[in-house]
C-alpha cells in the first residue's frame, strides 16, 4: 500500500528489529507493547510511525553452511514479521541487515514524506517519550533546513571499503561534553590506536534514537557510498560492523558541508534499570526521552516472568508519559565531515554553556531523579514558547 504522501508530519519515525529480535527464531511481542503505549497517541503529536522489518525472501544461500549439497535454493528461517497498517516490509540483501534497512529506510521515507521535517529510527526495545521528543524536535526545526543529527553521540572508528572487518571505540560525548583540552587529547589518542583503514573516527548516535533533518537525509541520499561498502563486504555470515556506528562513516563518505549535532546526553536517553541501577542504567524519570528497555537483564527478565511481560512497559509508561517537555536543549556542536585522523580540532562547540551546565550537575552518567540525583533545568528552554527555540533558549547567546 503506497504511503500517503501529502502528509507534513514534523516526525517520521522508523521502528527496526532490534539485535535480539533479529536473532530470536519467534515473533517479538514489542511492536504489540509500543502500539499501547507510548506509540498510542503518535498521530496527535505529528508523528508518524511504521515497524520496519526485512522482508521474508529466499537467498541462493552461502554453499558451506546453508545449502544442500545440490546447491537448492532453500527459505531463509525467521520469523515471521508482524502484521498491521504501520508495517513496512524493505528487501535487504546483507549479512549487515539493521545497516542495510537503516539505509533503505531513510531512503523510503524521505521520498514518501518529502515534506516531514524530520526522519528517525529507533529499534523495537526502545521506549520514546513522544511529547517530550516532540517538543525537543518542534524547537529545532529552525536548523532542519540545514543537515542537524539528534541523538546520543559517541565517537567510533569503522573500516572503509576494503577494510570491513575492522573498527574501534573512542568514547562517548558523555566523556568530555565541553570540549576540554585533556579530553580532546584523550580521543585523539584513541583515533591514533584504531586500526589505518578504521581512521579518523567519526561521531554518530547509539543505536537508541537516531533523528535526522529531512534536509541531511536528503543530502545523503544521491550518495552511493553505502551500497558500495554493503556489496564490497562479500558474503560473510555475520555483520563485522556495529549497525549504528557505520552510520557515521557512512555520513563523513556522504555529506560535504558541516553537520550540527544535538547530542541528548545520558540524562535523556538511557538503559534501563530494575533497581538504582549505575552509571545511565536507571529507571525511567521525567527527564527520560529514549529508554533502551534493557529485556535482558536479569532482574528485568524475572519481572516479566513472574508478573507478565507487559509490566516493564508498563511500569515506563507510567513514569513517562506525563512528560511534555525536556528539560534543556541537546548539547549542540559543528562537526566538518571532511576532517582528517588527527586534525586537532574534532568539533565546534555551538552551546558550551549548557555543556558545562549538564557536566557540572551531571558528570557521571547523566542525571536521574528516579534514583534521587538532580534535575539539570535550562530554564530559558523550559520557559520559551512551543515554536522554534531563540539563541537564548538554545544557550547559543551565552
Amino acid at each position: 500500500m503506497p504511503e500517503p504522501r501529502t502528509a507534513r508530519p514534523l516526525l517520521v519515525l522508523g521502528i527496526l528489529p532490534s539485535d535480539a529480535t533479529l536473532r530470536s527464531k519467534s515473533a517479538s511481542a514489542n511492536p504489540v507493547h509500543a502500539r499501547r503505549t507510548w506509540l498510542a497517541h503518535a498521530a496527535a503529536l505529528q508523528v508518524t510511525a511504521r515497524f520496519v522489518f526485512p522482508a521474508p525472501h529466499e537467498e541462493l544461500s552461502n554453499p558451506h553452511h546453508r545449502t544442500s549439497r545440490r546447491g537448492q535454493r532453500r527459505l531463509r528461517v525467521e520469523p515471521p514479521p508482524p502484521t498491521g497498517d504501520d508495517v513496512l516490509l524493505l528487501p535487504t540483501t546483507s549479512a549487515c541487515v539493521c545497516a542495510e534497512l537503516t539505509h533503505a529506510w531513510f531512503s523510503h521515507s524521505l521520498a514518501a514524506w518529502p515534506a516531514a521535517s524530520f526522519i528517525g529510527k529507533t529499534e523495537d526495545d526502545v521506549f520514546i517519550a513522544l511529547p517530550a521528543l516532540r517538543f525537543e524536535l518542534g524547537r529545532l526545526v529552525g536548523y532542519a533546513r540545514d543537515a542537524l543529527w539528534w541523538g546520543l553521540m559517541a565517537w567510533t572508528g569503522n573500516g572503509d571499503i576494503g577494510h570491513q572487518r575492522t573498527g574501534c571505540w573512542a568514547g562517548g560525548f558523555e566523556d568530555d561534553p565541553v570540549l576540554s583540552a585533556k579530553g580532546v587529547r584523550h580521543t585523539l589518542d584513541k583515533e591514533r590506536g584504531c586500526p589505518a583503514g578504521a581512521q579518523p573516527v567519526t561521531p554518530a548516535p547509539t543505536h537508541e534514537v537516531d533523528v535526522r533533518s529531512s534536509a541531511m537525509v536528503r543530502a545523503m541520499g544521491g550518495c552511493d557510498y553505502p551500497r558500495r561498502w554493503l556489496a564490497a563486504l562479500g558474503g560473510v555470515r555475520r555483520c563485522p560492523n556495529d549497525c549504528a556506528a557505520l552510520q557515521g562513516l557512512w555520513a563523513s563518505r556522504c555529506l560535504s558541508r558541516n553537520v550540527t549535532l544535538a547530542h541528548a546526553t545520558w540524562t535523556k536517553v538511557h538503559p534501563n534499570s530494575a533497581d538504582g541501577g549505575w552509571r545511565p542504567f536507571a529507571p525511567p524519570s521525567n527527564l527520560t526521552v529514549a529508554l533502551d528497555m534493557n529485556l535482558g537483564d536479569r532482574r528485568l527478565r524475572q519481572l516479566a516472568s513472574e508478573q507478565g511481560a507487559a509490566v516493564p512497559w508498563d511500569r515506563a509508561h507510567e513514569a513517562m508519559r506525563a512528560t511534555r517537555s525536556t528539560a534543556f536543549p541537546p548539547l549542540l556542536y559543528s562537526y566538518d565531515p571532511s576532517r582528517r585522523a588527527g586534525a586537532p580540532r574534532l568539533l565546534e562547540a555551538l552551546n558550551p554553556a549548557v555543556a558545562r551546565e549538564h557536566y557540572a550537575t551531571c558528570r557521571w552518567g547523566g542525571c536521574h531523579p528516579s534514583r534521587g540525583e538532580a534535575a539539570v533545568e535550562w530554564r530559558p528552554w523550559r520557559e520559551s514558547g512551543g515554536g522554534p527555540a531563540d539563541e537564548a533558549a538554545l544557550g547559543r547567546g551565552e
